[in-house]
């Protein structure tokens, strides 16, 4: 019986590694100075956003996807920035932190919205 299950699991295990393609780094990006907890992408795919913390770095990076370029940095918050998030209609940016706040930006100037 083990024998027939080890040979079972070798042959799932062969099927899907079949299905799994390889990822190609593109670009690694170095602007934050702490841990980064939080990636998110924009429904379009225009942007992507980081949230970081620790010691003072307890930013959002806003990213141009064509050319990887940092675009903006949100300091708003006091602590970690644990998670980001897109609204699904691309508008608006949610970053939620150890300082118990939720911030929401408008994605057309990336102004918080108070």
């Amino acid at each position: 019986m083990k024998k027939l299950l080890f040979i079972l699991l070798i042959f799932i295990n062969l099927l899907f590694a079949e299905n799994f393609t390889e990822f190609e780094l593109i670009k690694t990006l170095k602007d934050h100075s702490r841990d980064i907890f939080s990636v998110s992408f924009s429904s379009d795919g225009k942007y992507m956003a980081s949230g970081s913390g620790g010691d003072g770095d307890n930013t959002v990076k806003i990213y141009n996807t064509n050319n990887w370029q940092l675009i903006k940095t949100l300091k708003d918050h006091l602590g970690w920035i644990l998670s980001i998030s897109f609204s699904s209609d691309g508008k608006y940016l949610a970053s939620g932190s150890v300082d118990a706040t939720v911030k929401i930006y408008n994605t057309n100037n990336w102004q918080l919205i108070e």
